[in-house]
């Protein structure tokens, strides 16, 4: 069984999946007299599975055919339901009343009962970016996975945020999808996707309060850097120098070669939408500094290259031995390592919103505690290079303007005592910018993050009032999934089944909802199960969807600049998920492929 949810940042997916990521060759390997049984007997129990991965054996046909046939055709709401270890599905269960209980019934049309397999399964929810987040449950293998899956581009000729929403809505319903079923959005900070009253995400939103919509944690902490880098005329003077120190090397082969011999790590530019670029941008020239200026001095000194060359080495070697620089380089190498740490966790496919919420609150509370420190070392370090290069730290003191009735003059700053000034505000920059950014993550973690704190949750004997009101409070959010009331008595059943199984190590959502399935069939902790699917499919980060567009450029060359939109996203496909397409058997496929482009007709 598996739970689509949405990803997006501008980007729609025109895939009609089902979830199911296989290939074509492994499809076509089904036999004629199981493929219309899945549609007579109105039941996807009778696809094959792979055993490996534990997903269907479809091909592209069948799978539009299911999709146009859509998930009611084959709920089988009406049985006949066989028992499974003495429990069985019920007619019930295909309904929920809102309100708790109390309110109008409605159908759970992505519920789908299998008769053969005596399983239940999950049709697909809303996919509107060229990924989806899911989680896969299979009671008959008692395995899940939580997975963030390609599914393919759309064209769009407009980019305000009214065409994009509507771009969106006409693929779900081209695909049959129910905008009403989606349960989370993650867009970048772009004002046509995140504005808080006419974005992409607000319109989404208007139609469909359940869609629970965080900021792309990435592009948030991207954005406190970039800002922070702006915030003085000394962070922008030095990032220039760095970019300058990259230029001058790399617009001249043999100035890259001379470089190249004497470090063992390449210089890299730095880049404003790629955070992690600044970070390698600094990292060599602040470890590999005197190698630097030892490459410039022979460039300076060489008769034999030009008086361009050597101005411009000599004014590049000017720039790096100054106060300002040298203690910036140390202070920004150490900013940059921490940002760049998070910013790779905040990566992985893996992560959930509460651990990215505590992460990022780790983050921004180390830069305020050790905020004399940071300050402290860099100004050592800063003056010990001074001191190790000869070179003068102390300037003439800069005095404000006198005004008219003033008697006393302002007695100015010292080099050392402006520099401070600089970096601790910068530093209080970045702490007050985190806590504005993150505000839509840390309410969506208050509410709902308790879900995902799993050793708290399964601890025996924890206190419990405040569990019960954040049960509720989830349910009267998502009323049509989940019942407060009984989610809050799952919760204290788990505990206690988990109380007698001192073996059982429980540290991870996945850890929990895997606990659930091998314990028990669907109607084990209902609750319980789909609120922490919903939780884990709130997606953190768009940055695995944007890896999608560096597939895109490579395939999308200027000798390929007539492919087709089908084609391309074909491409794309079996390049991103590259894992998948490795299980492919192509010589099926060309077989296949031969015999139906066959031109020779048999008299």
């Amino acid at each position: 069984m598996d739970l689509n949810k949405n990803e997006d940042d501008g980007c729609s997916d025109s895939s009609g999946n089902d979830g199911t990521e296989t290939g074509e060759g492994n499809g076509a390997n089904q036999s004629d007299s199981i493929t219309p049984a899945v549609i007579e007997e109105h039941d996807i129990g009778l696809l094959e599975f792979d055993k490996g991965s534990g997903k269907p054996v479809v091909s592209d046909a069948l799978r539009t055919e299911i999709v146009k046939l859509g998930s009611q055709y084959f709920q089988n709401s009406d049985g006949p339901f066989l028992p499974t270890n003495n429990r069985s599905m019920n007619k019930t269960l295909f309904k929920r009343k809102l309100g708790n209980g109390q309110g109008e019934a409605v159908t759970r049309s992505w519920l789908i009962y299998s008769p053969h397999k005596k399983s239940a399964f999950c049709s697909p929810r809303t996919d509107v970016r060229s990924s989806e987040v899911y989680v896969e449950v299979d009671f008959e293998s008692r395995k899940i996975h939580v997975k963030e899956s390609f599914l393919g581009f759309i064209q769009v000729s407009q980019k305000d945020a009214k065409s994009l929403a509507e771009t969106i809505e006409k693929q779900l319903e081209k695909d049959k999808m129910d905008l009403k079923d989606c349960r989370s959005q993650c867009y970048d900070n772009a004002a046509v996707m995140a504005g808080h009253r006419s974005g992409v995400h607000q319109r989404i939103s208007e139609k469909n309060e359940l869609a629970v919509f965080v900021n792309c944690d990435n592009h948030s902490l991207n954005l406190v850097g970039v800002h922070a880098a702006k915030q003085d005329t000394m962070m922008v003077t030095f990032f220039g120098t760095i970019e300058a120190m990259y230029v001058f090397f790399s617009r001249s082969t043999q100035r890259w070669e001379k470089l190249k011999r004497a470090l063992p790590v390449a210089v890299k530019s730095e880049s404003e939408t790629s955070w992690s670029a600044r970070t390698e941008a600094v990292k060599p020239v602040c470890k590999y500094l005197a190698e630097i200026l030892k490459v410039l001095e022979n460039l300076i000194d060489n008769e034999n290259e030009t008086s361009d060359t050597k101005s411009d080495a000599n004014e590049l070697y000017d720039r790096m031995l100054t106060y300002d620089f040298l203690t910036l380089l140390g202070f920004w190498n150490t900013l940059l390592m921490r940002i760049d740490r998070v910013q790779k966790r905040l990566q992985d496919p893996a992560m959930n919103f509460h651990d990215a919420a505590l992460d990022l609150k780790a983050l921004q509370d180390n830069f305020s505690d050790e905020r004399e420190d940071l300050v402290g070392e860099a100004l050592k370090e800063g003056l010990d290079l001074c001191e190790e290069w000869n070179v003068a730290f102390e300037r003439r003191r800069r005095r404000k303007k006198q005004m008219a009735g003033e008697q006393a003059r302002d007695v100015g700053l010292t080099a050392k005592e402006e520099m401070e000034r600089v970096m601790k505000g910068t530093l209080d920059g970045i702490h007050t910018e985190m806590g504005e950014r993150f505000t839509r993550l840390n309410d969506t973690d208050a509410k709902f993050g308790f879900l995902l704190n799993v050793k708290e949750l399964c601890s025996y004997g924890t206190e419990s009032t405040n569990l019960k009101k954040k049960c509720k409070n989830l349910g009267d959010v998502y009323t049509s999934d989940v019942n407060g009331q009984q989610l809050y008595q799952e919760i204290l059943e788990c505990r206690m089944l988990l109380s007698s199984r001192p073996e059982v190590n429980i540290s991870k959502p996945e850890e929990l909802l895997e606990f659930i399935v091998q314990y028990g069939d669907e109607s084990v902790f209902p609750n319980l199960r789909i609120a922490v699917q919903i939780m884990l499919t709130v997606a953190v980060s768009i940055a695995s969807c944007e890896r999608s567009f560096s597939k895109l450029k490579l395939i999308l060359s200027y000798l390929r600049a007539s492919m087709g939109q089908d084609r391309l996203c074909d491409l794309a496909l079996l390049s991103v998920e590259r894992e998948e397409t490795e299980k492919i058997d192509f010589e099926q496929i060309i077989d296949r492929f031969a015999a139906e482009k066959a031109r020779k007709i048999r008299l």
